[in-house]
């Protein structure tokens, strides 16, 4: 069954939910060898008159169509490890994002993957919150990215929270002048 790891929270949500409204989640892939963007939904169809916010890495506050493609990944586990892995898999779509792959791995930089939720109104409505996302957004990074088959595979990383400097706010003398007084 496709919804065996969904939490029990998770569940209790889906069936208190308006019926009408259906959150969408995307994916916008993207790398400075790119010409532009991969941006997907995953759904059937592919989704119009999405708002990027301001301040995404790839044109900030513009309005987007996302192509439909699949894709499935898994949230890490909360486990305490430092820096936590999992996989989105993209399928049917190596013949798509091959060429994207191949212009990346002429660098070291790694691959930027963005995912963002939209609520949707099937009852008519069209996207609501004026086409913003309806959560903020994750910034991912890819490690490593290959094409399985018609699947492209990319074992993310979460945000590397154990090389921010903490606080991360850095404090100057200049701004802060009694940090010269003792």
């Amino acid at each position: 069954m496709p919804y065996d790891n969904l939490t029990d929270v998770q569940k209790e949500a889906y069936v208190n939910s308006d019926a009408d409204l259906i959150t969408l989640s995307t994916l916008e892939i993207y790398h400075p060898n790119f010409t532009s963007s991969l941006k997907i939904v995953r759904d059937s169809t592919a989704l119009s008159g999405a708002k990027i916010e301001s301040g995404a890495p790839e044109a900030p506050g513009s309005t987007v169509t996302f192509q439909a493609f699949w894709f499935e990944f898994v949230p890490p586990e909360i486990d305490g490890q430092p820096d936590p892995t999992f996989d989105i898999s993209v399928v049917n779509a190596s013949g798509a994002i091959t060429p994207y792959l191949e212009s990346a791995t002429e660098s070291i930089v790694p691959i930027g993957v963005v995912y963002r939720t939209y609520l949707y109104d099937s009852a008519g409505g069209g996207l609501l919150n004026g086409g913003q996302p309806s959560a903020d957004p994750f910034y991912l990074e890819a490690f490593t990215a290959e094409t399985q088959g018609n699947m492209a595979v990319f074992k993310i990383i979460m945000a590397p929270i154990g090389n921010r400097s903490f606080p991360s706010y850095r404090y100057t003398p200049e701004e802060f002048p009694g940090l010269l007084t003792l």
